[in-house]
Parts: C-alpha cells; sequence; structure tokens
C-alpha cells in the first residue's frame, strides 16, 4: 500500500500558507506523504551534502524541480531551528561557502523559501542554486 502522492503544488500551497519560509523539519511532519527512504543530497559536485534525509522519492523528485526551476531558493538555516523540533540531523554542519568535496558527510541545514520572501532581511544568506537539485 502506498501513501498520498505529493506533489510540486502541495509542497507550493503549503509553503505560502506558512507565510514563504519552512524548514524540512516542518515538511516533513505536516505533508502527508512527504516522508520515506530517501535522502536528498546536494549537486553532485558536493555529494557528501546532506540537505535532508528519510523522504518519499516522490518528494525529492518534487523538491529537485522546484529548486532546479527557482520556484524555491534555500536560504541559511540555522541547526538550532532544527534542534527546536527535534529533527536536526547528527552530522557535522556543512559550510555553504566550501568550494571544495568533504571527505565525510555533512549535513547543510537550509530554510525553504518562495523567491519573494525577503528573508535576507531576516539575516539568512543564500545558498547557491549549485548545491540544490542532486538526481536520486
Amino acid at each position: 500500500m502506498s501513501g498520498p502522492q505529493i506533489t510540486e503544488n502541495s509542497i507550493l500551497d503549503y509553503i505560502t500558507r506558512r507565510g514563504g519560509v519552512v524548514s524540512f523539519a516542518n515538511l516533513a511532519q505536516d505533508i502527508r506523504g512527504f516522508n520515506g527512504k530517501y535522502t536528498l543530497f546536494a549537486e553532485p559536485r558536493y555529494r557528501n551534502i546532506i540537505l535532508w534525509r528519510k523522504m518519499s522519492e516522490a518528494a525529492v523528485r518534487a523538491m529537485q524541480t522546484l529548486f532546479r526551476e527557482g520556484v524555491l531558493v534555500g536560504k541559511q538555516g540555522s541547526e538550532v531551528t532544527y534542534w527546536y523540533g527535534r529533527e536536526a540531523l547528527r552530522r557535522p554542519i556543512a559550510n555553504p561557502r566550501y568550494n571544495g568535496a568533504y571527505k565525510w558527510i555533512r549535513w547543510l541545514p537550509i530554510l525553504i523559501c518562495l523567491p519573494s520572501h525577503n528573508a535576507n532581511a531576516d539575516g539568512y544568506k543564500g545558498v547557491d542554486r549549485a548545491l540544490l537539485g542532486q538526481e536520486i
């Protein structure tokens, strides 16, 4: 028995209702069909950077499409955002400005934003789009 099929539109609707900015933990807690067994990695050049884990295949593909097409953007977040919801990954934190490949897997905690949301006013730095959208 498979769960509900998640779509780009269901993710966008949720983010819009939440004011234009969410975390992966928010998506995992509130959207049926988001959770699963896949991991969303950063772009192949940054293969050892995890964006989020335990996602359904449909959720990974939807997020890849939304990031790749620029419908959503990633903003550098804080692991504290994820600790608050008890969803932080137990990995070293990646530096989004590091241009080399890490030897060990790291986690890049990001906030997922609509491009119109001015997260920069909140002190969040943009995450290079090249980091987002790794094919599974």
